[in-house]
């Protein structure tokens, strides 16, 4: 069968190295170019290039699988830390994308589809970090882009991987100096754990409770000290997004020589925290903890919380549609970041509402 052109197209870019990657991808050391290399694979959600990267990039370094997919790896014996990041992207499609470097050492990808910094350089620190056998409980969790299924799975059918564990860090958050205090509006972490972490991590480092979520998140209820810290990457969702490699090279080299177990662990993962405008953590809502089949399971006088339209047909469970809007009325601003991390402005919604009268 004779390829078509885009089949061809694809086809060459899997094979040839020069295309995807920068010119200065040859000068670079291994750990920058192993980084470079991970940003070529765009990988959706079960997608056959998100194999492909999984195979490649952390297969050999001797993780086990679990019934989800999720990859783990202990180093080190004993370790209270858990570092979380997750394999998928939110690519449209799959395969291989190319990859440019600027003068500063902003990373980028010629496509109209986004980087995938999100999180390839989380995957990249924690793959590194084994390397250079940094203590820790090692996780690398599926499908967190459609909502946290993998860390959902080991919340709820291995939790006994959290045992001992006393703090849950992921590398997925934009910017440069975030260390993650709250995640949809629920406190995950102390501040006494936040502010050591940011000194340590140093200047313009700081506590911040403006998280949405990741996977870290689904550990709140079992871990103490659950938080995400920025690695560097911005406009991620988009095809603008861009990876600054100076600052999460450096952030490597700091990593590497944390002590985590020396920071406090102040907070009761059974009592949480609420941010001053008392919106509800979403670990207590038990619209959220339905959507994502995390407990309350039996809505028992469940007429006092919707209408009968509210409920799936012979079912005592919330529809999709109402848990939905009880996420967006309880907390407007992780959903308003959440669209602006897609791409969907004011003038996108306003269209649809009125397109639709």
């Amino acid at each position: 069968m004779t390829k078509s052109p885009e089949t061809g197209h694809r086809a060459a870019l899997d094979t040839n190295v020069t295309a995807l990657l920068p010119k200065e991808y040859e000068a670079a050391p291994a750990p920058l170019k192993r980084l470079l290399e991970m940003l070529t694979y765009k990988r959706p959600h079960g997608s056959k290039s998100e194999r492909k990267f999984i195979n490649r990039f952390i297969m050999p370094l001797g993780v086990v699988k679990d019934n989800f997919g999720n990859l783990y790896k202990r180093v080190g014996k004993d370790s209270r830390v858990l570092w979380s990041c997750h394999t998928d992207t939110v690519h449209r499609t799959s395969g291989r994308q190319r990859v440019r470097m600027d003068d500063a050492g902003w990373a980028y990808a010629i496509t109209d589809e986004c980087l995938g910094a999100d999180c390839a350089a989380g995957v990249w620190l924690m793959t590194e970090m084994i390397r250079r056998e940094v203590p820790g409980l090692y996780v690398f969790h599926r499908d967190e882009e459609s909502g946290g299924r993998g860390s959902t799975f080991i919340a709820n059918h291995y939790r006994e991987l959290l045992e001992g564990i006393d703090y849950a860090i992921a590398f997925d958050r934009k910017g440069f100096g975030s260390v993650i205090t709250h995640q949809w509006g629920g406190r995950c972490c102390s501040n006494a754990f936040a502010d050591a972490l940011a000194s340590t991590l140093g200047a313009g480092w700081q506590k911040d409770d403006g998280g949405t979520f990741t996977d870290t998140a689904m550990y709140a209820d079992f871990v103490p000290e659950c938080s995400n810290i920025s690695v560097g990457y911005v406009d991620q969702h988009t095809s603008r997004e861009c990876l600054y490699t100076p600052f999460i090279v450096d952030l490597l080299e700091k990593l590497c020589e944390l002590d985590v177990e020396a920071l406090p662990v102040a907070r009761d993962p059974k009592a949480y925290a609420h941010m001053d405008d008392d919106r509800t953590s979403p670990y207590e809502n038990r619209y959220y903890r339905a959507a994502y089949g995390y407990g309350y399971d039996d809505y028992s006088g469940y007429g006092a919380y919707g209408t009968w339209d509210d409920y799936e047909p012979n079912t005592r469970k919330l529809s999709a549609r109402y848990r939905l809007l009880e996420a967006i009325n309880d907390h407007p601003d992780a959903v308003a970041e959440l669209l602006e991390e897609y791409g969907i402005g004011a003038d996108e919604i306003l269209m649809k509402v009125y397109s639709s009268r």
